[in-house]
C-alpha cells in the first residue's frame, strides 16, 4: 500500500466498515505518507434508512400498478367480453342479429365490424342452403308425381305389351327429367360458394325463354307469357351464350312469373333483341313498377 501511495497513487477503499483513504505529503522538501481510516456512522445509517425507503416505494408501487394495471386491464377488455356474450348469445335461429358498434374507426370497432360482416356471410350461406332444400323439394316435386303416377296406372290391372312399354317409356323420360334436375340443382349449390364449378355451355336464350315460360305456365295455369323475337335476328349467335342452361331457365322463369303476379292482365311480355355485340332482354308488364 505505501509503495503504490508513494508512487503517486491516492488510494480509497473499504476495510470492513470502515473507509480508508491515503495520499502523498510534501512538507518542507520531504515527502510524507498520510493515511486515514474513518467509520461514518450518520452516512451509514442514512444509507440505510434510505435503502429502506427504497424497498417500501418499490413494494407499494408494484401493488400500485398491479392494481391499477388490473383496473385498466378490465376496463379496456369489457367491450371484448360484451363482443364475445353477444356471439355467443347467437345462433342459427337468430343469426339475424348483429354487434352494436359504437366506434367503427377503432380496433374493437373493426373487430365488431368483421364479426357483423362474418354472421352476414353465415346468413346468407342458411338462406341459401333453405333456398337449395326448397328448390329440391319444388323441382323433384312434378316429375316424381307423374313417374309414380305412371307406375300405379300400370298396377291397377293388366295391360298390353304395348302399353307397358309405353309406360316405361314415360317413366324413362320423368327419370331422365329427374336426372337433368339433380344436375342442375347441384350447379344451383355450387353458385354459392364455387362459381367456377358450374358447368357452362353454349346456350340459345330463344330456347331458354320458351322452357322457362313452360315452368311458369304448367305451374300457373292462368298466367300468360307473350314472347316477341326481333326479326332482323337471322344469325344465331346473336342470341347463343355461354351459361348453364338450368339457372338462366330458372332466372328467367323467376322474372315471368314476377312480371304475371303483379299486373293485372296476369302477363309477362318477353322481348328479345341485339345491341352491337349484346344479347338484350326485356321482361316487361302492365303492372304496377318499381320505384327508382
Amino acid at each position: 500500500m505505501l509503495r503504490s501511495i508513494l508512487a503517486g497513487n491516492n488510494l480509497r477503499f473499504y476495510q470492513g466498515p470502515y473507509q480508508v483513504t491515503g495520499l502523498v505529503y510534501i512538507f518542507e522538501g520531504q515527502d510524507y505518507v498520510v493515511t486515514a481510516a474513518a467509520y461514518d456512522g450518520y452516512g451509514l445509517s442514512k444509507q440505510n434508512a434510505f435503502a429502506f425507503v427504497v424497498i417500501i416505494l418499490w413494494m407499494v408501487s408494484v401493488v400500485l400498478l398491479a392494481v391499477v394495471g388490473y383496473l385498466l386491464a378490465r376496463g379496456s377488455l369489457s367491450p371484448i367480453k360484451r363482443i364475445v356474450e353477444k356471439v355467443e348469445s347467437i345462433t342459427g335461429s337468430n343469426i339475424d342479429k348483429r354487434l352494436e358498434v359504437p366506434n367503427p374507426d377503432d380496433e374493437l370497432g373493426e373487430l365488431g365490424q368483421t364479426f357483423n360482416r362474418m354472421l352476414g356471410r353465415l346468413e346468407k350461406a342458411f338462406d341459401n342452403q333453405k333456398l337449395f332444400v326448397s328448390n329440391i323439394s319444388h323441382e323433384l316435386r312434378t316429375p316424381l308425381a307423374a313417374l309414380i303416377a305412371e307406375l300405379d296406372l300400370m298396377l291397377i290391372r293388366d295391360h298390353t305389351a304395348a302399353q307397358y312399354k309405353q309406360a316405361i317409356e314415360h317413366a324413362r323420360l320423368d327419370a331422365k327429367k329427374i336426372e337433368r334436375l339433380s344436375l342442375g340443382l347441384l350447379d344451383l349449390a355450387r353458385a354459392d360458394y364455387d362459381a367456377g364449378r358450374i358447368t357452362l355451355k353454349d346456350t340459345r336464350l330463344d330456347e331458354l325463354l320458351l322452357d322457362a315460360s313452360q315452368v311458369v305456365l304448367k305451374a300457373n295455369p292462368t298466367f300468360h307469357v307473350d314472347l316477341m323475337f326481333d326479326q332482323t335476328m337471322d344469325d344465331e349467335s346473336l342470341i347463343t351464350v355461354r351459361g348453364n342452361e338450368y339457372l338462366l331457365t330458372m332466372a328467367f322463369a323467376n322474372l315471368m312469373e314476377n312480371n304475371c303476379k303483379f299486373s293485372a292482365d296476369r302477363t309477362s311480355r318477353v322481348h328479345i333483341s341485339y345491341f352491337d355485340r349484346y344479347s338484350v332482354l326485356r321482361f316487361s308488364d302492365a303492372g304496377v313498377g318499381m320505384s327508382a
